[in-house]
């Protein structure tokens, strides 16, 4: 970029989709360098710093409404599947780019991640691998209990309020054992918090957390399969 050339709406939105398809600020301008003029990666970063802050502001001024069901022509679920786990993300310290410097380059935040979906939404491919036709993913880092207000609302937006029952997968870290303390709204209440293993759920066998409703159905590869890859973008 030019000292005095400015980033036009059309050419952010393109440097944008550029940012979340390739793995890194660095590699993002090396690709926008081929199909238009040559960015650094550190406009990038300022670019997704500002567009990002956008989003979170349109985010919580959608969560102060009350959510309306997608389809509420469609039958009331069986079931309905909420999954919660959390991996590390590498961010850009107040260090990044400097030769010299005391201050961190990296910073390690954990990103907490959400998937709802509903049981009859999910299948399996011919080699027999879980598939997951629709559903809903929901980001955040911080407070569990802000993980669940957005998640809650997503679910409900997708048809959670009317399902029969709900199930709620996770590990044992305390924040997801608090979280499950406060179940998204259903007709029922949770079937329980079920720790993920793959190689139980994957086999059929009844796990000792749960009563096995609904499970001989999932693949407990799912959630790996559908999660954000572990470490995010390599440079925040």
């Amino acid at each position: 970029m030019g000292p005095h050339q400015k980033i036009t709406p059309a050419w952010a939105e393109k440097l944008c989709f550029t940012v979340t398809a390739t793995g890194s600020y660095e590699e993002a301008a090396q690709v926008a360098s081929k199909w238009g003029e040559a960015v650094d990666d550190s406009t990038l970063h300022a670019l997704a710093q500002r567009v990002g802050q956008r989003a979170q502001e349109q985010t919580e001024q959608r969560l102060e409404q009350p959510p309306a069901e997608r389809q509420p022509e469609r039958p009331a679920s069986r079931l309905a599947v909420l999954m919660v786990d959390g991996w590390m993300a590498r961010f850009r310290g107040h260090g990044w780019g400097k030769k010299r410097t005391r201050k961190r380059r990296v910073d390690w935040h954990e990103i907490k991640t959400g998937v709802f979906y509903l049981h009859e939404q999910s299948a399996h491919k011919e080699a027999g691998r879980g598939l997951i036709q629709d559903k809903v993913i929901v980001h955040c880092q911080g407070d569990a209990m802000e993980l669940g207000r957005r998640l809650n609302w997503e679910a409900l937006r997708g048809g959670s309020g009317r399902a029969r029952q709900s199930l709620f997968l996770g590990d044992g870290a305390p924040w997801i054992w608090n979280l499950k303390k406060r179940p998204v709204e259903s007709r029922a209440g949770p079937v329980g918090l079920l720790p993920r293993q793959p190689a139980s759920l994957e086999s059929g066998a009844e796990h000792p957390g749960g009563k096995g409703t609904g499970i001989d159905a999932m693949d407990g590869t799912a959630f790996a399969s559908i999660a954000p890859r572990r470490g995010g973008k390599s440079d925040g």
